[in-house]
């Protein structure tokens, strides 16, 4: 998910996951959210930046596709902005978007989720985000 105003941003480099999440609670306490996460050759990769309408923002992990988690973040009113998996547990982050209203996603096959993505720009639906770890898209 894009957000609308960004003001400054830092980009943050990790091998491991407990230093990535020590250091994304600490921009979290300057006002800095995640806009964009990944995990590339054996390092974590997360852009934060400052942004005006989007705030209560949490992160999860999980070595499944945590489609109860995800559940329960859209039941507390956020949306997914950003979601990558390493080869062993998926990285989710949910955040509260101003002007957001309705998400899904799609789980599958690529020719699967090729076919529910035009299903859903029938519907006037963007894509925001896309990860896979050879099953999942």
């Amino acid at each position: 998910m894009v957000p609308n105003l960004i003001g400054g941003q830092v980009v943050l480099f990790r091998e491991r996951w407990s230093d990535m999440a020590e250091e994304i609670r600490e921009h979290w306490d300057l006002d800095y959210v995640i806009t964009d996460i990944d995990y590339l050759e054996g390092c974590w990769a997360v852009v934060m930046s400052e942004v005006y309408n989007w705030y209560g923002q949490s992160c999860f992990r999980s070595s499944e596709f945590p489609q109860d988690k995800i559940q329960e973040a859209w039941d507390e009113g956020r949306y997914i902005t950003s979601i990558a998996y390493s080869g062993s547990y998926w990285v989710v982050v949910t955040t509260r978007v101003e002007d957001c209203s309705a998400q899904a996603y799609v789980v599958g096959s690529w020719s699967h989720c090729l076919s529910e993505v035009e299903n859903l720009w029938e519907k006037k639906a963007y894509v925001t985000s896309i990860a896979c770890d050879g099953d999942f898209y």
